[in-house]
């Protein structure tokens, strides 16, 4: 995962704990994290900031409680935006 990661010009991902192997990615690498409504965390987003890799976030389009009832539902699905993850990729040159 390590040689996969610092040799990717691009990564796509849902988030998760795979986003670890961020701290491999060279410097400038694209990095599109697909993140779910029910479980959104910007730890991933800090790190490759902090690395100075090209990112940007994909929310879900998948339904979530009101904020006045928002709970952590680790095991929701995830419905990606597919128009959201092309424009990024487009942004970040990948597309």
């Amino acid at each position: 995962q390590a040689a996969t990661f610092a040799g990717a010009e691009a990564i796509v991902s849902a988030h998760g704990a795979a986003l670890a192997n961020l701290v491999f990615a060279q410097p400038g690498t694209a990095v599109v994290e697909l993140m779910g409504r029910n479980a959104a965390s910007v730890m991933y987003a800090q790190l490759a900031w902090r690395l100075q890799l090209r990112y940007e976030m994909v929310m879900g389009i998948e339904p979530a409680p009101p904020d006045r009832w928002w709970i952590w539902q680790l095991h929701a699905d995830t419905v990606v935006d597919l128009e959201g993850l092309r424009r990024s990729l487009e942004r970040l040159g990948v597309a």
